[in-house]
């Protein structure tokens, strides 16, 4: 049984071709528009302000879920055919690719965007929420190894996976109808087949 067929889903950063092979329309709501390509069931919202207003050191990219004026505009950018269901992948933003550089994003990033992102379902009525966090988040915490569990509390990975943390509360106090997607590994590379 397939339970989201030909959805329009709102997300702020998704592999947009998983959801062209499953007939899903996209509203991306991302920190730079420029960075997709249009494509058709594809609804790029840019932001009201700048995200170099809330992140310093990023210039002319607009559109964030730290605005929720951004995430309201997001869902009504397509009123004949609004979202009924939403995908998060934030994840905090740092100085380099590393896990250990600084971050330079707010320090509640993702919880603060999550509950802007909470707020405008609700005023619309959307039910269907996803976030993907990582593996070692809220209850997954226990499966980790000794060594992770350590990296991921004392390093300074410490304040992502306690922002990842306060999301995961945050959304099971929702009452909205959710799933935390926590990914062991993600990596760069070639597309996979999409297996349903």
């Amino acid at each position: 049984m397939k339970l989201w067929t030909k959805v329009r889903i709102l997300v702020s950063v998704v592999q947009l071709e998983i959801n062209a092979v499953l007939g899903h329309t996209v509203t991306a709501l991302v920190r730079d528009p420029n960075s997709l390509q249009s494509r058709i069931g594809l609804t790029v919202v840019r932001g009201i302000e700048a995200f170099s207003k809330i992140i310093s050191g990023f210039t002319d990219r607009l559109g964030t879920p730290l605005n929720q004026s951004d995430v309201f505009a997001a869902i009504k950018s397509t009123p004949s055919d609004p979202p009924n269901a939403v995908i998060v992948t934030l994840a905090s933003v740092r100085a380099s690719d590393s896990p250990f550089s600084a971050i330079v994003s707010p320090p509640r990033m993702m919880e603060d965007s999550n509950t802007n992102i909470l707020i405008a379902m609700k005023a619309h009525g959307i039910r269907k929420l996803v976030i993907m966090a990582a593996l070692g988040v809220g209850d997954s915490f226990q499966n980790l190894s000794f060594p992770l569990r350590w990296l991921f509390r004392k390093s300074n990975m410490a304040a992502s996976f306690a922002d990842h943390d306060a999301v995961d509360r945050v959304a099971k106090q929702s009452g909205i109808d959710f799933a935390i997607v926590r990914p062991a590994s993600l990596t760069d590379g070639e597309a996979e087949p999409v297996k349903e």
